[in-house]
């Protein structure tokens, strides 16, 4: 064999080797984490949201869910949140007003969603329904008692 001739063989060894190293099966990417703040107890048995993540391909081994309880500690929510914070989760989920300004408080970063959270907009988690800004978004209720004070002006 001439030195040339072995020459290119070694190169094309040298050039398809990791080409072939990376043929191997692609691993699973880990499961997505959502941190959930609970004003009642771990873990949540509100079994709907979890069936309507599976209808969206989010299951049991591509989703994990990080509950952290306020129970007894309403009066330390920054605490709370920081706990569910550093168990670093994907998304962040939480239902009342005070538990969601406590997570906006404690990050910038990650997606915080708000559960049925009353009057965003008004209590400062977001700029603007159409554009909320920041990292919050979700589900918002208003004040129904609205078109009620029409009622209470004519009296009965």
């Amino acid at each position: 064999m001439k030195r040339r001739e072995f020459m290119t063989r070694i190169a094309g060894l040298v050039i398809a080797w990791p080409l072939a190293s990376y043929a191997q099966q692609p691993q699973l990417a880990p499961p997505k984490r959502i941190g959930l703040l609970r004003v009642g107890r771990c873990p949540p048995d509100e079994s709907w949201w979890l069936q309507r993540l599976a209808e969206f391909g989010w299951s049991k081994g591509t989703v994990t869910v990080d509950c952290v309880s306020s129970v007894g500690r309403m009066d330390d929510l920054p605490a709370v949140a920081r706990e569910l914070l550093s168990r670093r989760p994907d998304v962040l989920a939480a239902v009342m007003t005070k538990f969601v300004t406590a997570l906006k408080q404690e990050t910038t970063i990650i997606p915080i969603v708000m559960l049925a959270t009353w009057e965003p907009e008004r209590n400062g988690l977001i700029t603007s329904l159409a554009r909320p800004e920041g990292n919050v978004t979700g589900v918002a209720w208003y004040d129904l008692g609205l078109g009620c004070a029409e009622t209470r002006k004519r009296g009965p």
